[in-house]
């Protein structure tokens, strides 16, 4: 009968445990700014801009905050997000980031 040696299951569980705990950190409510949502990284890969400060600027809008992102118009606003980026809306291009952000934290 032949023996084989398995190797690497330390490290699968080492691994596995980390992902785990990341999910963890994960649940529940949290606050993030622009920053940790767009990255430089996300803009470029789905815009012709670095920062979502200048992707809104572009547009004409003034957004200092989450309250001026929703004063403007959610029409206007898709219209805009759809010709100058890869989503067909603004709530596509904030699921796609949240997606993007839950993804980074998880395989950190």
């Amino acid at each position: 009968m032949a023996h084989m040696k398995i190797t690497g299951l330390d490290e699968v569980q080492q691994k596995f445990n980390r992902l785990s705990e990341n999910a963890e950190n994960l649940s529940g409510s949290h606050e993030l700014s622009a920053g940790d949502l767009f990255t430089e990284s996300f803009m470029c890969d789905n815009t012709d801009f670095t920062e979502v400060v200048q992707l809104f600027a572009a547009g004409g809008f003034k957004v200092e905050s989450a309250a001026d992102i929703k004063a403007i118009p959610e029409d206007q606003l898709d219209k805009y997000i759809q010709a100058s980026t890869n989503f067909p809306s603004w709530e596509v291009m904030l699921r796609s980031a949240v997606a993007d952000y839950a993804k980074r934290q998880l395989f950190s």
